[in-house]
C-alpha cells in the first residue's frame, strides 16, 4: 500500500466477529480497535489491496472485491490481506465485502449487487450467495455455509437498523466486559 493508508490484518470472519456484536458506532475510546474509523479503513484498506490485484486477476475490480479464508477449487484455504496471505487465484469471498456493510456501504452494496446480477445463478442460489466462486476460471462453489449468510444477514441489518448492535449493546454482559476490557466511553 502507499500514501497514508495503514496495512490492515485480513477482514475475515475472525476479525468481522468482534465488529458484529461490539457496536462500532457506539462511542467507544478514539483509537480502540472497534472504533467506526478503524473499521471503516480496514475495509477501505482490503478494497483497495483487492484492486491492486486487478493487475493478476482482471476480475478484480470496484464492482468485484474480497478476498477471505474459504472453500476454493483446490479445497479449503486461508487466503487475503493485505499483507498477501496464501496462494491468491483471482477467487472472490462475498462474504468478505457483506460483513462490512455498515462500514463502507456504497461500496459493498455495489459489488454484493454486481455479483448477484451478474454471477447468479451460480453465485447466488435460493440460499444466499455461495462461499466464494472464481470467474477467470468458471469455477463456482456449491457450499452456502451459515456463518457467512450469518454475517451477511446481520451486518446487513445493522446497516439497515443497526438492530443487532444496539441489542448487544443493551446487554449488562455486554457492558461489563467492555468495563473490565477498560473501554471508556467518548462524547466528540
Amino acid at each position: 500500500m502507499t500514501g497514508n493508508v495503514p496495512r490492515s490484518n485480513t477482514m475475515d470472519s475472525a476479525t468481522l466477529v468482534p465488529l458484529l456484536h461490539y457496536s462500532c458506532i457506539s462511542t467507544l475510546r478514539p483509537g480502540s480497535i472497534f472504533a467506526a474509523s478503524a473499521t471503516d479503513t480496514a475495509t477501505e484498506v482490503h478494497r483497495r489491496f483487492c484492486l491492486e490485484l486487478a493487475k493478476q486477476f482482471p476480475d478484480y475490480s470496484d464492482d468485484l472485491w474480497g478476498i477471505s479464508a474459504s472453500d476454493s477449487k483446490n479445497g479449503y484455504v486461508v487466503w487475503g490481506g493485505p499483507p498477501e496471505t496464501g496462494p491468491i487465484d483471482g477467487t472472490v469471498v462475498p462474504s468478505a465485502a457483506a460483513g462490512s456493510l455498515p462500514f463502507l456501504p456504497q461500496a459493498t452494496l455495489r459489488v454484493l449487487k454486481n455479483i448477484k446480477n451478474r454471477y447468479s445463478p451460480k453465485a447466488w442460489s435460493r440460499y444466499g450467495f455461495v462461499n466464494a466462486f472464481n470467474p477467470l476460471t468458471k469455477w463456482y462453489d456449491t457450499d452456502v455455509i451459515a456463518i457467512d449468510t450469518g454475517i451477511t444477514m446481520l451486518m446487513a441489518e445493522n446497516l439497515r437498523t443497526g438492530f443487532v448492535w444496539k441489542t448487544f449493546m443493551k446487554s449488562p454482559e455486554a457492558q461489563r466486559g467492555l468495563d473490565r476490557a477498560k473501554f471508556a466511553s467518548y462524547k466528540p
